[in-house]
């Protein structure tokens, strides 16, 4: 049998196992997990995004939606990054309350060792080239304070 053919299907594995642990975390912490077969999709403000993250609020669950009609290594990092922030919320991290480039600094941080502690599919150093891209866009235009 061919090796890649192998690697493929544990990467496949893993994502699964992943995606499974995810759903029960998240709705243990009464947040939906919502992984939608589209390119972009529109965030509760209409803006375009690969995925977002929304806090629940009184008597409404919460959601993480992601747009996974893109590379797998792309909708996993933007699943990580909103997992990220699910974590800065469920701590009560003042990052994620101030939001901006400091809060998005920490959800890459978790993103990336969430993706190497489960094996994800995920190339770390793919990863943190992104990750700096993304930073660099930041501080050249800056989130509004509170905003993620």
């Amino acid at each position: 049998m061919h090796t890649l053919y192998i690697k493929h299907h544990i990467d496949i594995h893993r994502v699964s196992q992943f995606i499974g642990k995810t759903r029960m975390w998240l709705n243990y912490n009464n947040i939906d997990l919502q992984l939608i077969p589209q390119r972009v999709i529109y965030t509760p403000d209409a803006d375009l995004a690969e995925g977002y993250f929304l806090e629940p609020e009184d008597d409404d669950r919460g959601s993480v939606c992601v747009a996974t009609k893109l590379p797998d290594r792309i909708w996993l990092t933007t699943l990580g990054h909103e997992l990220g922030h699910v974590h800065q919320y469920i701590e009560n991290c003042p990052l994620y309350e101030k939001g901006g480039y400091r809060a998005e600094a920490d959800a890459e941080r978790r993103a990336q060792k969430m993706m190497i502690d489960n094996k994800l599919p995920v190339d770390p150093e793919w990863h943190k080239a992104e990750t700096d891209n993304y930073l660099a866009e930041l501080r050249e235009t800056p989130y509004e304070p509170g905003e993620r």
